[in-house]
């Protein structure tokens, strides 16, 4: 497994989670309720769901875009999803600005650390 620089969580107040962060067994949901529970503003991203249960009020989306980017100034975002979605994501993080990523297993893929590395975003797998 390759691995970015050991980034620091110390400052990053302002995240987002990508992944199926709405079902307890999923990966996604135990980053995002941990980065939650140390006090971080949070946002939650599932490609996957359902249209109705989008909420600006609980900061749930269905896309990364759909993120306030105006109201939210993010830190840093935690990708737990295919690196396909991954690498869209992280062409919208460069767009915004956006300079950490972190990668759980099976977003770290080679083709996703190497567009993370052409971008000049600092990283952790």
């Amino acid at each position: 497994m390759m691995s970015g620089p050991i980034l620091s969580l110390r400052g990053l107040r302002t995240w987002v989670v990508v992944g199926d962060v709405l079902d307890p067994s999923n990966p996604a949901y135990r980053v995002a309720s941990s980065i939650e529970s140390q006090g971080r503003l949070l946002y939650r991203v599932s490609p996957t769901l359902d249209p109705k249960e989008i909420s600006l009020k609980k900061r749930l989306f269905k896309r990364f875009s759909d993120v306030p980017f105006d109201e939210a100034n993010v830190d840093a975002v935690n990708l737990c999803v295919n690196y396909r979605i991954g690498m869209k994501v992280l062409e919208e993080m460069k767009e915004r600005g956006i300079e950490r990523c972190f990668f759980q297993p099976g977003a770290d893929r080679p083709e996703a650390v190497q567009k993370v590395e052409e971008l000049g975003i600092v990283y952790q797998c």
